[in-house]
C-alpha cells in the first residue's frame, strides 16, 4: 500500500493521510511488458511518461490522486472503485481522468495527455461562461462581448432586433448564445439598448461624419479594398465568405465574426471610422489598428459594404424602439438574462453575475443536482452535466424557470467542457504534491489568456498551434507572418516591449501588417513574461560588450558574410540596402540584430537553423565551415558571426565599416 501523508483534510480542516491500495490488484501498473494483458494486470498507458520519477511516480502519488475511487478498499471491485452508494469520488474512467490534472497543475494547456481538459478550458474562457458564473481563478477574465455604450450609432435597428432574437440565424457559428426570445421581447431589449446608448451614440456621430470621398458602388474603390483585405492581415481574424474562418474555438465556433453579411449590420460611416481607429469608438475593443491611410480605409469600407444586403425592415421599428414602455420592459429582460455579464451596458456596470458559482461544481453530489421531471435521463453527474450543456433549459418545469441560453455546442465541445467542470472540485492537492506553481508558470498562464484574447494565433504559430492565416500563403510561406515558437529565447525583452508598443516592419517586403494593439505596460509585460516563460528564460536581459570583441573576429566575419563565402546579404536586408532576387526569398534586416536578437540565441541559430525552426529557408553552414578562417574551427566562426551581427548597425561600428545605417521608421 501507498500512504500519502497529509494529502486529505477532515471535516475539522485537519490534515489526514490517504491510504492507496490499488496496486494490490493492479500489480503491473508500473511494469513494462504487460501492455496487452486484461485488467487488472495491464501496464499503465504511457507508463514511461506518466509514471516517470519526474511526473507521477506511484510510490509518491499512488493511483487515486488521478483516478479517484476508494483506494483503501479491497473487499470488492465495486468498493475499490468507489462505485457504491454515497461514495462521493468514484473511479474516473477513460478520458474523465484528465479532470484530475487541474487539482495539481496550474498550466493544463501544455499537458499532452489532457487534450480534452485543455480544449475545455479554452472554450470556457473564451465563450463567455464567466459572464454568468463565478469560478475561482477565472474571476478577472474580460467580458466576452463588445461594449454596447454606443450601439445605436453602430448597427441597423432591424438587424439589432433579429440578432437579439436569434443570433444563430445570422451567424450560425457565433459565440453569442440564443435566448429563445419572442419578437416583442427582442424589440423590448433593443429599445432598452437604444435608449441607454442614444446620448453617447449621437455625440459620437456628430464628430464622425461620412468622408466626402466615399462613393458607394465605386468599382475601382471596391477592387482596391478587396486587395487590401486579402493582403494586410484581415484574414488572420475574419472570414469573408461561407466556410471561411480564421481561429476556431472548439470544433466550429468563431472567436471573431465572419463578415460575409456585414452590410446588413452596419453602414459605411461607422465602418470607415471603425477600421481607421477602432478604439476611438470602443476604447476596450480587442480590434487593433492597422494604421490605415484615409484612402485605404475608404477602399476597405467600399468593399465591406458589398458583403450582404440591407436588413429587411420591421414594421414600425423606430416607433417601437422609442417607446419608453418597451425600454422599461427591455431593462427587466436584460437584468433577467444577465446581458451585462458579457457586455458593457450603461447603468449596469456594478451588476452581479446571475448564475451559480461553479468553483466546486465537480464535487456536487446527485442530491444537489435538479433533474426536474426528466425520467429519461440517467441520474449521474456526467449525464446531468452533458444534457445541461446540450439543452440548457432541459430541466425546467412548470414551476421552475431556467434562463441559461443555448450555445449550440458540438458534442465534442460539450464533452471537453464536462471534463473541465469535473475538475472544479472542493479539494486541491497540497503544495508538496502539486506541480510547478512558480511565478514563471503564472506568467505563462496569464500571458496565454491575453494572447488568446487578442487572437495572436490567428496570424502567428505559438506553442506549435495557430498561424491560421498561413493557409492563404501555401505557395509562398515566407510572405506569411512569422512563426513565434521560441520567441522568448530569441528576442531581447526590451526590444519586444518597444515593438509591441509601436510595431514597425521587420520584414518590409511583406504586405501583411503587424497591427497596433495599444497594449498597456501591464499587458506588454504579460506577453513578454509569457514568451519568456515558455522558453524558460531565467534572465530576460542581455548585455553585449563591444569593447571585448576581438578585431580578428570582425575581420573573419566580414569575409564569411561576403559573396565569396556565405553571401548573407543576398537574402538579408542591410539597412536601406535591399537584397537581390525575388522578395519571397528575402530575410530580416541584420542591422536590427544588435537590439533585437539575444546573442546566445544567435549562436544556437547558426549552429542548426532547422532544429530551431523546422522548415526555415535559412541554410545550414555548420558543421563544415571554411578551413582557412579562424583555423577552420566551427565554434570560433559562429562566435565571430555573432560578434559581427551584435555590432552591425551601430553607428560608425567596425562591423559595417563605419557606414551610418538609417534608423527604423514605423510602417504605414
Amino acid at each position: 500500500q501507498i500512504v500519502l501523508d497529509e494529502f486529505d483534510r477532515n471535516n475539522f480542516d485537519e490534515p489526514t493521510g490517504r491510504v492507496d491500495r490499488c496496486q494490490t490488484c493492479h500489480m503491473a501498473a508500473n511494469r513494462p511488458g504487460f501492455e496487452n494483458e486484461p485488467q487488472p494486470f495491464r501496464t499503465h498507458s504511457r507508463r514511461e511518461v506518466l509514471l516517470a520519477d519526474s511526473a507521477h511516480p506511484p510510490d509518491k502519488f499512488g493511483c487515486t490522486v488521478c483516478h479517484e475511487g476508494q483506494g483503501a478498499a479491497v473487499n470488492s471491485v465495486q468498493q475499490a472503485h468507489g462505485e457504491v452508494p454515497y461514495w462521493e469520488s468514484p473511479l474516473l474512467r477513460g478520458v474523465k481522468a484528465q479532470s484530475s490534472c487541474a487539482s495539481c497543475h496550474l498550466d493544463v494547456q501544455k499537458l499532452q495527455d489532457a487534450p480534452l481538459l485543455a480544449q475545455g478550458q479554452r472554450i470556457f474562457e473564451q465563450i463567455g461562461c464567466t459572464g454568468c458564473h463565478l469560478v475561482k481563478g477565472y474571476e478577472d477574465l474580460p467580458k466576452a462581448g463588445p461594449s454596447l455604450r454606443r450601439i445605436s450609432a453602430k448597427v441597423d435597428p432591424n438587424w439589432m432586433v433579429r440578432w437579439v432574437q436569434n443570433p444563430h440565424n445570422y451567424r450560425p457559428q457565433t459565440r453569442m448564445p440564443n435566448f429563445s426570445l419572442k419578437e416583442d421581447e427582442a424589440v423590448a431589449i433593443a429599445a432598452f439598448f437604444w435608449s441607454v446608448s442614444k446620448e453617447e451614440g449621437e455625440k459620437w456621430q456628430e464628430g464622425h461624419p461620412l468622408p466626402a470621398g466615399f462613393r458607394e458602388g465605386d468599382k475601382e474603390l471596391i477592387a482596391k479594398g478587396k486587395i487590401l483585405v486579402e493582403s494586410i492581415g484581415c484574414k488572420g481574424c475574419h472570414g469573408f465568405a461561407d466556410g471561411e474562418v480564421a481561429t476556431v474555438l472548439g470544433k466550429e465556433k468563431e472567436i471573431i465574426p465572419n463578415l460575409k453579411n456585414i452590410a446588413a449590420k452596419v453602414g459605411p460611416r461607422w465602418t470607415y471610422h471603425w477600421v481607421k481607429n477602432p478604439r476611438d469608438f470602443s476604447p476596450a475593443t480587442r480590434m487593433p489598428s492597422l494604421r490605415l491611410a484615409d484612402q485605404e480605409a475608404l477602399a476597405i469600407t467600399g468593399y465591406l459594404m458589398t458583403l450582404g444586403g440591407k436588413s429587411e425592415g420591421i414594421s414600425g421599428i423606430e416607433e417601437r424602439l422609442s417607446d419608453a414602455k418597451n425600454a422599461k420592459r427591455g431593462e427587466a429582460l436584460v437584468r433577467k438574462y444577465g446581458c451585462f455579464g458579457c457586455h458593457d451596458i450603461p447603468g449596469m456596470e456594478k451588476e452581479s453575475r446571475i448564475g451559480v458559482e461553479l468553483t466546486t461544481f465537480g464535487s456536487k453530489t446527485l442530491e444537489e443536482l435538479f433533474f426536474g421531471n426528466r425520467a429519461d435521463i440517467r441520474h449521474t453527474w456526467d449525464d446531468w452535466t452533458y444534457n445541461k450543456l446540450k439543452t440548457p433549459r432541459i430541466y425546467a418545469t412548470e414551476r421552475i424557470e431556467q434562463v441559461m441560453p443555448q450555445f449550440g455546442l458540438a458534442d465534442e465541445d460539450i464533452k471537453s467542457l464536462r471534463i473541465l467542470l469535473a475538475g472544479f472540485r472542493d479539494k486541491k492537492a497540497p503544495s508538496r504534491y502539486a506541480a510547478d506553481h512558480s511565478q514563471r508558470v503564472v506568467q505563462v498562464v496569464e500571458g496565454r489568456r491575453l494572447m488568446h484574447q487578442y487572437n495572436c494565433i490567428g496570424c502567428h504559430e505559438i506553442e506549435n498551434r495557430g498561424g491560421f492565416i498561413r493557409k492563404y500563403y501555401q505557395e509562398n510561406p515566407t510572405l506569411a507572418p512569422p512563426v513565434l515558437n521560441g520567441e522568448g529565447e530569441k528576442v531581447q525583452s526590451p526590444w519586444l516591449f518597444s515593438f509591441l508598443k509601436a510595431p514597425f516592419s521587420v520584414r518590409p517586403w511583406l504586405n501583411v501588417r503587424m497591427p497596433t494593439f495599444d497594449f498597456s505596460d501591464q499587458e506588454d509585460n504579460l506577453l513578454i513574461g509569457f514568451f519568456n516563460g515558455l522558453s524558460k528564460v531565467e534572465i530576460p536581459y542581455a548585455y553585449f560588450d563591444d569593447g571585448k570583441v576581438p578585431k580578428e573576429n570582425l575581420d573573419a566575419a566580414r569575409v564569411l558574410v561576403s559573396k565569396d563565402y556565405f553571401n548573407c546579404f543576398s537574402c538579408h536586408k542591410q539597412g536601406d540596402r535591399n537584397p537581390e532576387g525575388p522578395q519571397e526569398g528575402w530575410a530580416p534586416d541584420l542591422t536590427l540584430a544588435r537590439n533585437r536578437l539575444n546573442p546566445n540565441w544567435i549562436i544556437k541559430w547558426l549552429q542548426d537553423p532547422q532544429k530551431v525552426q523546422p522548415g526555415t529557408k535559412m541554410p545550414s553552414f555548420y558543421p563544415g565551415g571554411p578551413d582557412n578562417i579562424l583555423g577552420g574551427k566551427d565554434d570560433k566562426q559562429i562566435e565571430a558571426l555573432r560578434d559581427y551581427l551584435a555590432t552591425l548597425g551601430r553607428k560608425g561600428s567596425a562591423a559595417d565599416g563605419g557606414r551610418s545605417v538609417s534608423r527604423r521608421t514605423p510602417s504605414p
